[in-house]
């Protein structure tokens, strides 16, 4: 999930709502909610060959559904699970805090700042929204 936020720029609420079939073509959809106020809209962002080796070593061990981002039980998460769930936001901003504790990027532990270095590195492909009804 990290390295997918790293190698896309998405949002850091875009990741668990994201669905296998979402990766299956170059490039990728992307679930958006901002974008358009009241209607769900999906965007397309290139895939590198590097996400693209993390993601099938990733969907190998997969542990089932639909849900690209998940897991059945997530250690040290007070949430309780039942079977295959989606890791939520939290969650994702806990673990990736806990990954950077002691590093020099431990006061930065937020996906979101990979939203803004990719765009900053100019690899962004802008494309129009594709409203899904």
């Amino acid at each position: 999930m990290v390295f997918t936020a790293a190698h896309t720029g998405v949002r850091r609420s875009e990741l668990p709502a994201s669905k296998l079939g979402d990766f299956d073509a170059t490039p990728m959809t992307i679930r958006e909610k901002k974008r358009i106020k009241g209607a769900r809209t999906t965007r397309r962002v290139p895939v590198s060959a590097k996400l693209r080796q993390v993601l099938d070593d990733w969907f190998a061990i997969h542990p089932g559904g639909n849900d690209t981002f998940c897991m059945t039980a997530i250690p040290r998460s007070n949430a309780d699970r039942k079977g295959v769930a989606p890791i939520s936001p939290a969650e994702a901003h806990d673990h990736f805090s806990r990954l950077l504790i002691g590093s020099q990027w431990g006061s930065h532990s937020r996906l979101h700042i990979f939203r803004h270095s990719f765009c900053s590195n100019g690899v962004y492909e802008w494309s129009r929204p594709t409203i899904d009804r």
